[in-house]
């Protein structure tokens, strides 16, 4: 096979007009929330912007794994497994799927704003908009991978006919059959008026999705107790630095704090939350005291940032919860896919100066070694 490279991110031009984002329909991209109206409008926006992104990665994470699995098998992958992630249930894309559709329904619940794509008129904006991502996605994979849905197809049938979410249609096989981004809009049918739409040449620049990634876990401190040792760190995968005052953390319960001063997690770098100061051998960034506190077996930790939903990890007893040691994401991992799946994470055997192992602020060790 000549094509079996990763699949990138497509080419967008610098602008795009408004008569274009209607144009493109579900499968353009949300305008620039800076732009948006200011209320429910503005975090329906950005909401829909950060859920199409997660959702795109989770595709393009799934399909590259599988694809290389099917082209390259002599490497030691097994397509079996490697491809499980397009068809099962409640893991990897199903999950990615439900997430955003849950993220988009949630913020634009109270106002569809003007700018919502004119082919989902008469739908469910959330499906239309995750469906979008899905087609989008499997036509970059057949632009990249040669033969790529025979050879999906021939491995499981599943592959392309699994339903995300459970929703008819909403499958990478329909996408081919009636795909929402051929939908075009319509015109003023009146002779003397024109549409605004059609004149329009204002630009909106391409919008920038802060990143986040949940990282490491300390849960269970052996050396110190709940209330001083525990911590948890995240990472910044993208481009530029994100401010992450007024962030809102909390899990599904009643724990829950709010980030009150400027913490800036530069651009590739980390920042540790912690309970005390001396949580994490004193690497701590941000200490949000008793207004949130780490189940050692079970409990979830859940970042906002201006009512968009950055990154969660739902950790129970499959994660590797160990007394004195931290839960940390393989290296080789680091996104906000990964870390949903338990086993993307492993105990750290790095020793602090306490005796109990982690590694709050630095690079995380390979969970393969």
């Amino acid at each position: 096979m000549s094509k079996n490279f990763l699949i990138g991110w497509p080419a967008r031009s610098a602008g795009m007009t408004l008569a274009t984002i209607c144009a493109l329909g579900a499968s353009g991209p949300a305008p620039n929330p800076a732009h948006a109206t200011a209320g429910p409008a503005a975090k329906c926006g950005r909401a829909v912007v950060a859920a199409k992104a997660r959702l795109a990665r989770a595709d393009t994470r799934a399909i590259n794994r599988c694809a290389l699995a099917l082209l390259e098998p002599r490497r030691g992958r097994q397509p079996q497994k490697e491809c499980r992630a397009l068809r099962t249930p409640g893991i990897g894309v199903d999950r990615a799927d439900a997430g955003a559709r849950e993220r988009i329904s949630r913020s634009c619940v109270k106002e569809l704003p003007g700018w919502w794509p004119l082919a989902c008129a008469g739908t469910d904006p959330a499906h239309c908009s995750v469906r979008a991502v899905h087609c989008a996605s499997i036509r970059a994979a057949e632009s990249t991978f040669e033969g790529i849905r025979q050879l999906l197809d021939q491995q499981d049938p599943r592959n392309l006919h699994f339903q995300f979410g459970g929703i008819a249609g909403n499958t990478f096989y329909d996408c081919f059959e009636a795909d929402p981004a051929t939908t075009t809009t319509t015109t003023s049918t009146s002779s003397t008026t024109s549409s605004t739409l059609a004149t329009t040449t204002s630009t909106l620049p391409e919008p920038s999705t802060p990143r986040l990634v949940i990282t490491e876990i300390m849960n269970d401190p052996a050396a110190s107790s709940d209330s001083t040792g525990e911590y948890f760190e995240v990472f910044n995968p993208g481009t530029a630095a994100i401010d992450l005052e007024g962030a809102v953390v909390s899990d599904t319960g009643s724990n829950s704090f709010t980030v009150s001063s400027s913490l800036t997690v530069p651009a590739g770098g980390w920042a540790t939350f912690g309970r005390s100061a001396s949580a994490g051998d004193g690497r701590i960034d941000y200490v949000y005291g008793s207004s949130m506190s780490l189940a050692n077996s079970a409990d979830q930790i859940i970042i906002e940032l201006d009512g968009v939903e950055l990154d969660r990890v739902e950790y129970d007893t499959g994660f590797p919860t160990t007394a004195g040691k931290s839960m940390q994401l393989d290296s080789a991992l680091l996104d906000e896919i990964a870390n949903d799946d338990a086993q993307s994470w492993c105990s750290s055997d790095m020793v602090l100066s306490d005796g109990d192992s982690g590694t709050p602020g630095t690079v995380n060790d390979s969970c393969s070694r």
